[in-house]
């Protein structure tokens, strides 16, 4: 399991979600992840949900390798910034 930083990069103001810390297996995974704890759907008539306005599309989110986590982390979201 890893971490990774996941930055919006359409952040547009202070409700947006400007950041969140996730633990998941690969970076695909993690850019799929939504700053609420859910996984984004793939399809992308799903992205134009309410919780779009806070977060931005999967193909807008810059994700980085952060580090290796505990054996015992569980897939999901760590810490959220705004």
């Amino acid at each position: 399991m890893n971490l990774y930083i996941l930055s919006n990069m359409d952040y547009k103001d202070h409700d947006d979600y400007s950041m969140c810390v996730v633990a998941a297996p690969d970076a695909e995974t993690a850019r799929y992840m939504h700053p609420d704890g859910f996984v984004w759907d793939a399809t992308p008539d799903r992205w134009a949900s309410r919780l779009y306005s806070y977060w931005c599309r999967p193909y807008r989110v810059a994700v980085e390798y952060i580090g290796t986590a505990r054996p015992d982390a569980v897939v999901g979201v760590l810490a959220t910034g705004r």
